[in-house]
C-alpha cells in the first residue's frame, strides 16, 4: 500500500500531519510519497521508526543532515 499525505488545511503545515494521517492507517505501508515541505527531520524520523522507505524531494535550501539527506 502507498501512504499518499496531501491536503491539509491553509493554517496546518503539511509535515505535521505525517504522524496523525499515519496512526489512521491500518494497513502496511512499504513507501511514504511526499512533496518538499515533507522533507523535515520530525518526518523522516517518523518514516524511519516506522521503516518506511521514503519518497521525497529535498527541499531547495537543504543543508546536510543526519540522515544523509544533504545536497552535495
Amino acid at each position: 500500500m502507498r501512504f499518499n499525505a496531501h491536503g491539509t488545511v491553509s493554517r496546518t503545515h503539511d509535515a505535521m500531519q505525517v504522524k496523525p494521517l499515519w496512526e489512521q492507517v491500518k494497513q502496511e505501508v512499504e513507501a511514504f510519497y511526499g512533496d518538499g515541505p515533507y522533507d523535515t527531520c520530525g518526518v523522516r524520523d517518523h518514516l524511519e521508526e516506522e521503516k518506511m522507505r521514503q519518497i521525497i524531494p529535498l527541499r531547495g535550501n537543504a543543508k546536510s543532515r543526519l540522515h544523509g539527506n544533504s545536497k552535495v
